[in-house]
């Protein structure tokens, strides 16, 4: 079985994803750490972002400042689809030929933006993590990032009751790890996950 895994951001994507896999052992793909190891090592991409914004946007040890790129492509759509064009091709080829190494196994992949990039026939099922809108903006403000930027992130993608809408089932992190836990077993009783 392929799952798609998808929510608004500060849901808890990574947690629910984790816990699939410690629960049932699927095999686990979070575009967000392709996409960090893309920027990081893939010196085709690395050309093309100093030839857009300069030598600036990598830190000291060689590692891309994600901040940086943060800043430019928040509040600037030109620029966000840029490097969406860049990346999102190159994450899909990296979990498709993951998930075709092993055929006969269950996956689940995080995509953030699987309802924005028309990704649904890509998969069996879709779950969407949801939480309050004041759990995100609280949520992300503990990753250090502004009140104001943390409202831009969440406008840059579909409100989170649509994407609730598109699932096939949604799962409330609202509360505390038990309570997700207890969601993801009936959740993968139901499927027959082992």
């Amino acid at each position: 079985m392929l799952i798609g895994l998808t929510g608004g951001i500060g849901c808890g994507k990574t947690t629910v994803i984790k816990l699939f896999e410690e629960l049932f052992k699927l095999n686990t793909y979070q575009t967000d750490e392709i996409v960090h190891q893309i920027l990081n090592f893939d010196k085709k991409v690395m050309m093309l972002l100093k030839e857009r914004w300069g030598e600036d946007i990598y830190l000291l040890d060689g590692g891309v400042d994600r901040k940086r790129i943060a800043e430019r492509v928040f509040g600037n759509k030109e620029e966000l689809k840029w490097l969406e064009s860049v990346l999102h091709p190159r994450v899909r080829i990296a979990w498709k030929n993951s998930v075709a190494l092993k055929p006969n196994e269950n996956h689940i992949v995080e995509i953030p933006l699987l309802f924005e990039k028309r990704l649904e026939k890509e998969f069996e099922l879709i779950v969407c993590v949801s939480t309050s809108y004041e759990l995100q903006i609280q949520r992300l403000k503990g990753r250090g990032i502004s009140e104001a930027q943390a409202q831009a992130r969440i406008r840059n993608q579909l409100p989170l009751s649509e994407k609730e809408q598109r699932a096939d089932i949604i799962i409330i992190n609202n509360s505390n790890l038990d309570f997700i836990r207890q969601q993801i077993r009936v959740i993968g009783q139901r499927l027959g996950l082992q």
